[in-house]
C-alpha cells in the first residue's frame, strides 16, 4: 500500500517546479534593477563630482589669475608714481636754477648797459670796464644753460613760459656782447609767469588748478 504513494509525491515537486522557475526570474529582474539604480547613482555622483572640482578648479584659476593682474597692476602704478615724483623732483632743480640764472642775468645785462653808457659820456673816452662784461658773459652762459635744461626736462607749459623769458632778456645765444637793459616790467611779468607754472607743477600737491 506504500508504494502508491511516491508518485504522487514526485508530481507535487513537479508541479511545484515551475513556481520555483518564476521566483528566481523574478529576483534575477529585481538584482539587474538593482543594478541599473546602483549604477545610475554611482554616475550621477561621479558627474557631481567631476563638475564640482572642474568649477572649483576654474575658480581658483580664476583668482589667481586675478590676484596677479591686481600685483602687476600695483607694480606699474607704483613703477608710475616713481617716475613722476623723480620728474617733479628734477623740474623743481631746474625751474629754481633758471629763476636764479634770469635773475642775475637780468642785474648783470643793466650793469652792462649801465657801464657801457657811462663809458661812452666819458671825457677822455674810454673802453667798457672788462670785469663787468665778464660777468655779464659768465651769467649769459648760465641762463642759456638752465633754459637748455629747462626745454629738455620741462613740461611745455614751463618751456613756453621760459621762451618768453628769454625773449626780454638779451639773446644768451652766441658769443656777441649785447649791451641791452631789460625792461622791468616786462621781465617782471614774464617772470611772475613762470613762477605761477612752477606752482602748477613743483609742489606733490599744487594748492590750485592749473590749466
Amino acid at each position: 500500500m506504500d508504494g502508491p504513494d511516491e508518485p504522487e509525491s514526485v508530481d507535487r515537486e513537479a508541479a511545484g517546479a515551475p513556481g520555483t522557475a518564476q521566483e528566481d526570474r523574478g529576483e534575477g529582474r529585481l538584482s539587474r534593477t538593482l543594478n541599473k539604480d546602483y549604477l545610475k547613482t554611482f554616475v550621477v555622483a561621479l558627474v557631481a563630482a567631476l563638475v564640482t572640482g572642474s568649477a572649483a578648479v576654474i575658480a581658483s584659476s580664476i583668482s589667481a589669475n586675478g590676484a596677479y593682474e591686481a600685483a602687476i597692476g600695483q607694480q606699474e602704478a607704483t613703477r608710475k608714481a616713481a617716475l613722476a615724483d623723480e620728474a617733479r623732483i628734477k623740474r623743481s632743480q631746474v625751474y629754481e636754477a633758471l629763476i636764479d640764472a634770469a635773475n642775475d642775468y637780468e642785474l648783470k645785462s643793466n650793469n652792462l648797459a649801465d657801464e657801457h653808457e657811462r663809458a661812452l659820456l666819458s671825457r677822455p673816452q674810454v673802453s667798457t670796464d672788462q670785469n663787468i662784461t665778464n660777468a655779464w658773459q659768465d651769467s649769459k652762459q648760465k641762463f642759456q644753460s638752465t633754459l637748455n635744461q629747462v626745454y629738455l626736462y620741462g613740461s611745455k607749459e614751463a618751456g613756453e613760459r621760459a621762451a618768453n623769458l628769454a625773449l626780454i632778456l638779451p639773446s644768451a645765444v652766441g658769443s656777441t656782447v649785447r649791451f641791452q637793459r631789460v625792461d622791468q616790467e616786462k621781465f617782471k611779468s614774464a617772470y611772475w609767469e613762470f613762477q605761477k607754472r612752477m606752482r602748477c607743477e613743483v609742489p606733490a600737491e599744487p594748492a590750485f588748478t592749473c590749466q
